[in-house]
């Protein structure tokens, strides 16, 4: 019975340890496998690393080969034109750089952005760049009112006083020997004077008018000068220079030039223009003294008669002593 008993007991224990063996290789057999499993994972994605890696390596060759080849491109282009194209290196990068930003990093075509139209746009940027720094310098250097500064509205007041002064003086003098001749009493005398108070203020604005005509063609001659060199430029194209001291000296030359005949130019817009009709003066001094129709010829026969008059009465004088 006991024999039987340690029997089974020991059939027992077996089973059980085949069970647990078995177990253990279950398990060592999943580990197995998940450790393979895990090898491969690692492995796929060592793999698809090396090859992003690689494609991006490629984009990268590619992408630095095709801006290499567009720099060279545009800087033939602007040899071609007479521009040093060591001058404008910066630009150059500035725009491939620009145009490769454009671009994902995986991109291995890189035609649309380095082609020909990569090159114009570089030609068209250092045009461009010339053009603003030229018309800079006038926007900085000639002021946008430097006609109206240089030829101002005032300037030509000397020679319009003179004139007008001469003229006045004339017509002072005229009326001033009218009265000494008895053609005008003080009366008419104030009269006419008031006459050529009125036509001098009539008389400034006419002569003040073809003055400032005057001025204004010297500013319109000057200003076409500034607009020629802010339109040449503006249109400056490549290989083409823009010389600051050679538009500076011409515009100061041409003021120069327009400044110095001013006083003639005045002079001769006011030629033969009289301001004072004597003959108006003295009506207007007879009208003052009563006289309804007070022509000159008048007057002068006025002023005889009473010539001879005073010379009578002085001899009837002499008579009766």
């Amino acid at each position: 019975m006991c024999s039987l008993f340690r029997k089974k007991k020991d059939t027992t224990a077996a089973i059980i340890a085949q069970m647990q063996a078995e177990e253990q290789r279950r398990i060592e057999r999943e580990n197995a496998a998940k450790a393979e499993a895990e090898r491969l994972r690692v492995e796929q994605e060592r793999a698809a690393q090396e090859a992003k890696t690689d494609a991006a390596n490629r984009a990268a060759a590619n992408r630095s080969a095709a801006m290499s080849a567009a720099r060279t491109r545009a800087m033939k282009s602007l040899e071609s034109r007479g521009v040093n194209p060591y001058d404008y290196m910066d630009t150059i990068d500035e725009r491939l750089n620009y145009n490769a930003s454009l671009l994902p990093a995986t991109t291995e075509d890189f035609t649309g952005q380095f082609g020909d139209s990569f090159v114009d746009a570089v030609t068209s940027s250092i045009r461009d760049k010339s053009r603003n720094q030229a018309t800079r310098w006038f926007d900085t250097n000639i002021a946008p009112n430097y006609e109206e500064t240089l030829f101002s509205s005032t300037m030509d007041d000397p020679y319009v006083d003179s004139i007008l002064g001469r003229q006045k003086q004339e017509a002072l003098d005229t009326v001033t020997r009218a009265r000494s001749r008895g053609q005008l009493d003080e009366l008419g005398f104030t009269g006419a004077v008031n006459r050529i108070g009125e036509l001098e203020k009539s008389g400034r604005s006419t002569a003040q008018s073809l003055s400032d005509a005057v001025l204004a063609n010297k500013r319109s001659d000057l200003r076409k000068l500034i607009d020629q060199g802010k339109s040449a430029a503006g249109s400056l194209e490549l290989g083409q220079t823009f010389n600051p001291q050679d538009w500076s000296g011409r515009i100061q030359s041409k003021a120069k030039e327009l400044g110095s005949s001013i006083e003639g130019d005045v002079y001769g817009a006011l030629s033969g223009q009289q301001f004072f009709d004597i003959g108006d003066v003295i009506t207007k001094g007879g009208q003052a003294q009563g006289v309804s129709n007070p022509t000159p010829a008048f007057l002068d026969a006025q002023a005889s008669r009473e010539q001879l008059r005073q010379k009578q009465r002085g001899a009837g004088q002499g008579g009766t002593f």
